[in-house]
């Protein structure tokens, strides 16, 4: 069972509620909330919610019922907003074999001032090929006025990645028809299109639209016709971020995002959860937005692009933005390169097993194998290195030849003086 709670407080309207889910015999969820609120105009008024909800394989229901006093209010309310006094919903589904599905939905909302408006809906639909369905549905409206409507539509996938749909609606006095085509944007950056075309309250109507999607900015131009209006319109989305004294440009922001510096490596995929979204600048650095504000974002490097000589702790972290907000996430990177050092003390013999190694200046310490040999890495061209031994140390050069980024280097015999054996 899950409870939770919520308050929302204004200056002249105050509520708190609490609810609960949980889990019910033969698969079945349940929930129930109530709620109290207290109005500066209107007083104190209450409002309780239940449900319950099943789903298997080939079938499910839903049942829900709202009861509300004439005096509550929700925050947001007009003062001369009234509750409805009732509302209940149903729902039914059922898979008929593999190829089509039922579904039986009934409402009815109940005023306190406008009578009661019942609504039900029956429908069929049916797979046509792969993917595609089709859907015969019909539904019917009674309170002040009474209305059927029969409706047909057609959905299909095809395999270019564009959609075609069709939909016919039939009430008392006319029929509303349109069919489209549409591709939608494939991936994170490219074009799309739709067109569509039919009759609306008996009137003949077109539209269609581009759509493109390029880094940062998206582009849309959209234009419909009918004899009565001819519309044209245009959009243009992208956003600006001022973070960490440097400015970046980004797709629409709408959620959290956050500054990934990886420095010193430019060129390196950066996403979250899973795939590269972005990629680093010539810096190391880039913004990866569409993170989930207060929830753990696993922000993550792709190690492929990454040379063979970087050294990272670990190429995911975790953060936790606010909402609309932005972070700084930095990846430590050990830059410079690796070579395998063969160390020798002064009579010649290969250095002790277990001796240490580091690089003047640098932390990090190495341990001598077998044969003397220790790997060494965040080398430059030119370093210093100390060797330890039984509290003794000596240094030694180490100047690394020429060669590819990722190659390993085999260097010495390095002769380590004043360490005894």
């Amino acid at each position: 069972m899950t409870v939770e709670g919520r308050a929302d407080v204004s200056r002249s309207l105050q509520n708190v509620g609490l609810g609960a889910t949980l889990a019910l015999p033969w698969q079945a969820l349940g929930q129930v909330a109530a709620v109290t609120s207290r109005d500066d105009v209107q007083g104190r008024g209450s409002k309780m919610f239940f449900a319950i909800d099943q789903q298997a394989l080939r079938s499910g229901y839903g049942v829900r019922v709202g009861m509300a006093e004439r005096h509550y209010r929700d925050l947001g309310a007009g003062p001369t907003e009234v509750p409805y006094r009732r509302e209940q919903a149903f729902n039914y589904r059922y898979i008929v074999n593999e190829s089509g599905s039922l579904g039986l939905t009934a409402a009815s909302i109940q005023a306190y001032d406008g009578g009661t408006i019942n609504t039900s809906s029956l429908s069929y639909t049916l797979r046509v090929g792969e993917r595609g369905s089709l859907t015969f549905g019909a539904s019917h409206v009674n309170g002040t006025t009474a209305s059927t409507i029969f409706t047909a539509s057609l959905t299909l996938p095809l395999d270019s990645g564009k959609i075609v749909t069709a939909s016919a609606t039939r009430s008392s006095n006319q029929i509303d028809a349109y069919a489209s085509v549409a591709q939608p944007i494939a991936g994170l950056t490219g074009t799309g299109w739709r067109a569509l075309a039919g009759s609306r309250t008996n009137q003949a109507f077109a539209e269609g639209g581009v759509y493109h999607q390029a880094g940062n900015i998206y582009l849309a131009a959209d234009a419909s016709t009918s004899r009565q209006a001819q519309n044209v319109r245009l959009n243009a989305q992208g956003a600006l971020v001022w973070i960490d004294d440097g400015m970046y440009a980004a797709r629409r922001l709408q959620d959290s995002y956050a500054l990934v510096e990886v420095k010193g490596y430019g060129d390196v995929g950066v996403g979250f959860q899973s795939g590269s979204l972005t990629r680093t600048d010539s810096d190391g650095r880039t913004l990866l937005t569409r993170l989930t504000p207060y929830q753990s974002n696993y922000v993550r490097l792709n190690a492929n692009d990454l040379p063979f000589s970087a050294e990272i702790d670990n190429i995911e972290q975790i953060t936790v933005p606010a909402w609309r907000s932005g972070v700084k996430v930095v990846f430590p990177v050990r830059s410079g390169r690796g070579a395998l050092l063969r160390l020798a003390f002064e009579d010649g013999q290969p250095a002790v097993a277990g001796a240490t190694v580091r690089i003047v200046g640098d932390d990090k310490e190495f341990f001598v194998a077998r044969r003397g040999e220790a790997f060494v890495t965040g080398l430059q061209p030119s370093n210093r290195v100390q060797l330890s031994w039984k509290g003794k140390t000596c240094t030694f050069e180490v100047n690394l030849p020429p060669s590819l980024p990722d190659d390993i280097p085999r260097v010495g015999p390095l002769i380590c003086v004043g360490v005894p054996r």
